[in-house]
């Protein structure tokens, strides 16, 4: 299941380099859809994901989000 994010409150490249960020430990695929922006993240071969990922994932990208918008 994707996470949903806004695009009112996240950037297209908050995601973007949070997807980068998280590159070492999950698949993280961005698309926008409307108003919002869906957020698949995947194990990497051979892992599982960490506890707490999805959160983690949304933190960061909102903090890169409102560094932006200063």
């Amino acid at each position: 299941m994707p996470l949903d994010f806004d695009a009112k409150l996240y950037t297209a490249t908050a995601l973007r380099e949070t997807a980068r960020a998280f590159a070492k430990v999950a698949r993280v695929i961005v698309r926008r859809q409307g108003e919002r922006y869906l957020v698949r993240v995947e194990p990497l071969p051979g892992h599982g994901l960490p506890p707490n990922l999805n959160d983690e994932l949304g933190n960061y990208a909102l903090g890169l989000a409102a560094q932006a918008r200063r």
